[in-house]
């Protein structure tokens, strides 16, 4: 981003672009990684892996000597503060936030397209509540899966509670959750299922 601002979104001429990044520990910012930066899935920046800018100690910020700032957040409440502030202060701020982030009537933020999808209006322009059918129909890329499954050791009341749950979240009749799905590879159907799928390995293309 070196000698980049946010004239990049259209703003005056050397505007500052306020970054509002998460730490390292933060499953979000690992994801954010791997799509935009492909990091770790490529190894160095021979095979194309590229390093976040910041740090990864919450409350500091980086200045790449251009105009743009990039703070290391502690959790997403605190991103969408930040970005709030800016959007209300006439900045310019961007940041990723998982799905499930809905913004209430005090918050100003709003997700935007990736690759020309976007992960929370239909292509008819319809809002989406639910954040998630792009993703499911395999048209928003920007997603990754966990994995549940059960050690061969586990105790019987252990196993029925990771089936429980897998079944659950695959199950809107029992819970509808804002920007999570299931995928075909928890051997689940319902109408909250995706039928692609990564095998809980976020360097892969889904496989439909």
């Amino acid at each position: 981003m070196t000698n980049k601002s946010a004239a990049l979104f259209g703003a005056p001429a050397n505007s500052v672009l306020k970054v509002e990044r998460r730490v390292g520990t933060s499953g979000t910012q690992s994801s954010s990684n791997a799509f935009f930066l492909n990091a770790p899935c490529a190894t160095g920046p021979a095979l194309g892996a590229l390093a976040p800018s910041g740090t990864n100690t919450a409350g500091t910020t980086s200045y790449n000597g251009g105009k743009v700032l990039v703070r290391a957040n502690n959790g997403s409440g605190d991103v969408k503060a930040s970005i709030s502030s800016a959007s209300t202060a006439g900045e310019y701020a961007i940041g990723v936030l998982s799905l499930e982030n809905v913004p209430s009537a005090t918050e100003k933020f709003a997700f935007v397209k990736v690759n020309s999808v976007s992960p929370n209006f239909t292509s008819a322009g319809v809002a989406d509540a639910k954040q998630r059918a792009n993703a499911i129909a395999g048209d928003y890329e920007f997603w990754y899966e966990l994995v549940g499954f059960s050690a061969t050791s586990a105790f019987t009341e252990g196993v029925d509670l990771i089936n429980g749950t897998i079944a659950a979240l695959g199950d809107p009749t029992i819970t509808d959750l804002t920007g999570l799905f299931v995928t075909k590879n928890a051997g689940v159907s319902g109408t909250n299922v995706s039928t692609g799928y990564k095998k809980g390995n976020a360097c892969a293309a889904a496989v439909q």
